[in-house]
């Protein structure tokens, strides 16, 4: 269907269809709907991937992705879905970390918007959590 729709597709993608749902998601809510709001465009796009720099709307569809009540192979998950209702730039770091941990450990392939999601919140809660020198 994307290629009928004229779907841009990575080589990533080609090799691992099971995250085009995100792209023909957000392509369908645009054509079939109307939805013309970029915020909501990318939190359906990227709501499997995640991606540096999401707004609060992009976060929250990613984290309930992660957190839903179906979902229970995460170990940390009961932690993370106090954290998702705390601080979703924390959750957002925690569920990434979770995921390149899984994926890793289960010899899977590993998107480069993920890597640079998790690289980017990484960032972000090392900063939160550094303790400057007081003088």
């Amino acid at each position: 269907m994307c290629s009928q729709h004229k779907i841009e597709i990575s080589s990533f993608e080609k090799e691992h269809p099971f995250l085009l749902h995100a792209k023909l998601g957000a392509y369908i809510a645009n054509k079939k709907y109307g939805i013309e709001n970029q915020e909501i465009l990318n939190a359906i796009t990227y709501h499997t991937t995640g991606k540096p720099e999401m707004g609060t709307l992009e976060k929250i569809v990613y984290i309930a992705d992660y957190i839903e009540p179906m979902r229970s192979k995460a170990e940390n998950l009961s932690a993370i879905r106090k954290l998702a209702f705390q601080d979703l730039d924390e959750c957002m770091y925690e569920i990434l970390k979770d995921t390149l941990i899984y994926l890793e450990e289960n010899p899977k392939d590993i998107d480069n918007t993920t890597r640079d999601a998790f690289i980017y919140y990484k960032d972000i809660h090392m900063k939160k959590n550094s303790n400057p020198r007081k003088i």
